[in-house]
């Protein structure tokens, strides 16, 4: 291991010296003073990627373990992130643009989310703790279309695990909103906030309303769990 500062800070250097050599360092550049048995990155004051270091800016010995805690960082914010030409990164999946009917229908959703949604789950979508659970990457959300549906019509109480965190909640119904409305809605969240799944018609709303329009009390997770896949 070669310590120089940069790669400490800078992870584009980082990752370019670590896909050169295939492991995990950091480079002091002036006298390529070894700490670790390991293959130096050389330092290119001509590259791009070292424009405003110099090579004299070093690091004390003393400062050697921070760094490689940096490091194990940056290996681990890595593993978890992707990127296009990443290899081994999921293919991403193809998204539909929506076409410009479903436009102005997420748009109709976006005003009732900001009239009727946002007080609770907030602009943000990360929803308030102790009120709301975040509808941002929810599986409530972004699953079946059917299953936000039925919450909006006819409300939800009792535990809900959203991501890692179980709520004890209780939404009201919103049975007097129209098909439209409720289609514009959660067509708006499952396309905010970076979200590709598809939108949702009317018709969906229609055929979920009409298959339980005998539907008195608010739906529990557990009936739902079944289905929200």
């Amino acid at each position: 291991i070669l310590v120089w500062d940069k790669a400490g800070i800078d992870f584009a250097w980082w990752l370019k010296c670590k896909n050169h050599h295939g492991i995990y360092f950091i480079s002091r550049p002036k006298d390529n003073m070894v700490f670790e048995n390991g293959p130096a990155c050389v330092y290119d004051a001509a590259d791009p990627v070292n424009a405003g270091i110099l090579a004299d800016e070093l690091v004390a010995p003393a400062t050697h373990m921070r760094y490689v805690r940096r490091i194990k960082l940056l290996a681990a914010v890595e593993s978890r992130i992707a990127w296009p030409g990443k290899p081994g990164a999921p293919v991403q999946p193809e998204i539909v643009p929506l076409t410009p009917e479903q436009t102005a229908l997420a748009g109709k959703g976006r005003v009732i989310y900001g009239t009727l949604c946002a007080a609770c789950h907030q602009p943000h979508g990360f929803g308030l703790d102790g009120l709301a659970p975040p509808l941002v990457d929810s599986e409530w959300v972004l699953g079946q279309p059917d299953i936000p549906a039925r919450i909006i019509l006819h409300g939800i109480a009792g535990a809900v695990k959203v991501g890692p965190r179980t709520w004890n909640l209780a939404m009201p119904p919103l049975p007097h909103l129209t098909d439209e409305e409720i289609a514009g809605t959660l067509t708006f969240l499952r396309r905010e906030w970076d979200h590709t799944a598809p939108p949702v018609a009317p018709a969906d709303i229609t055929a979920v309303r009409a298959r339980f329009k005998d539907r008195a009390l608010p739906w529990t997770a557990a009936e739902m769990k079944g289905r929200k896949k």
